[in-house]
């Protein structure tokens, strides 16, 4: 067995430990408080988000690295990469901005309305399927390691 062999699975041993330790995360005992409350509505425990924002991270970052490391990828490559992860999240973030300004203002109250900015970061916040600030940090780390290649 060779090396490269050696460390590919060594790698991918440790990745997947790590996406199972950052899922694990939602079965912490105790009540870490439902820190995103308030008129605009009540997100799920601390752990459930944590656990599911940092696995989409674990999940993410390291075919990032992987594709910045490459080196037969051009520093123009990883810019154009980059920038389209990250034009593809500030479109889901935008896509969901307007949703909740075309579905969620028209039926809230006076109180709730007041609290839009509040309740946009909660349904980004909560919409853990969608890993769109995820992607977007992908891709900007993506655009800077472009622009040090170059």
């Amino acid at each position: 067995m060779t090396s490269s062999v050696v460390r590919m699975t060594i790698g991918l041993a440790a990745w997947g430990a790590c996406l199972a330790g950052a899922l694990a995360i939602a079965d912490v005992p105790g009540d870490l408080g439902h820190a995103i409350c308030g008129p605009w509505g009540c997100a799920p425990s601390m752990q459930a988000l944590l656990a599911c924002h940092l696995a989409w991270f674990v999940a993410l970052v390291p075919p990032a690295v992987m594709l910045a490391r490459w080196k037969k990828a051009s520093g123009a490559t990883l810019r154009r990469v980059g920038l389209l992860a990250a034009g593809l999240a500030g479109f889901v973030l935008l896509a969901i901005l307007l949703h909740e300004r075309l579905v969620w203002w028209p039926d809230a109250t006076e109180l709730q309305q007041g609290h839009f900015w509040e309740r946009y970061g909660y349904v980004v916040a909560t919409t853990v399927d969608v890993p769109a600030v995820q992607v977007l940090l992908a891709g900007f780390g993506l655009w800077l390691a472009g622009r040090r290649r170059a």
